[in-house]
């Protein structure tokens, strides 16, 4: 099956970013810029009175006027940086979906409370219950791009992914960034439980690197997987 991705936003390395509803990557808009706010803020007690923890593992908003937003469907959950940074290891999100990383992915409790929070937005906006690969955030790093990506098993039945392959083009011209197949065999394969959002850190060598168009790098992902199938 083939799917486009549908999100965006920073990368563990600091690489901030927005995503339009073609998937496109570009620069991050000050808050007010969007038309959906993030009204979402219940989810969460015991924020941190400023931003705290900016350089955590997983997804870096350098301020608090800075947003990023994952497409859902027709929906936009749409995080600023005072929303993510207020977010710290103490605090309490109370989840509405499960939540977890594969190997090799770098977080710690700031991290895991972020991510669960951004899951249960997810999952909240989410209306089609399919299994789609969602785009969260695409950067380069040295001779790498890196795209965190979220795997949503909305089923009630544990599920398992095999063949999944990233493509990474760039505007203009739909320039070929990166592309790379992962979880290709049984043993590689990723196991996801029931109502459960798996997010994963995928890195491919650049091909090309992106042009810069008006400040920016514009990156599009695109998916194609061989074969979700549930138990």
């Amino acid at each position: 099956m083939i799917r486009k991705a549908a999100g965006i936003a920073a990368l563990v390395f600091g690489v901030v970013a927005c995503t339009s509803n073609d998937s496109t990557t570009s620069a991050p808009l000050p808050a007010s810029a969007s038309g959906t706010a993030s009204t979402s803020a219940a989810l969460v007690s015991g924020r941190a009175g400023k931003p705290t923890g900016i350089t955590a593992p997983g997804i870096q908003i350098p301020n608090s006027t800075a947003q990023f937003t994952v497409h859902v469907g027709s929906s936009n959950v749409v995080v600023t940086g005072g929303d993510w940074n207020t977010i710290v290891a103490t605090s309490k999100v109370e989840p509405d979906v499960g939540v977890e990383f594969t190997s090799g992915f770098n977080w710690n409790a700031t991290t895991r409370n972020r991510f669960q929070y951004l899951a249960d937005r997810i999952a909240k906006a989410d209306s089609s219950h399919d299994f789609d690969p969602l785009g969260v955030a695409t950067g380069i790093t040295n001779d790498s791009v890196v795209t965190i990506v979220a795997l949503y098993n909305t089923s009630d039945h544990t599920g398992t992914l095999t063949g999944l392959k990233l493509t990474i083009t760039a505007a203009p011209g739909k320039t070929l960034v990166g592309t790379g197949e992962f979880f290709t065999t049984a043993d590689s394969s990723v196991t996801i439980p029931a109502k459960t959002i798996m997010f994963t850190r995928l890195e491919v060598p650049v091909v090309t690197q992106p042009k810069v168009v008006n400040g920016s790098r514009e990156m599009t992902d695109n998916f194609h997987y061989d074969r979700f199938a549930t138990a």
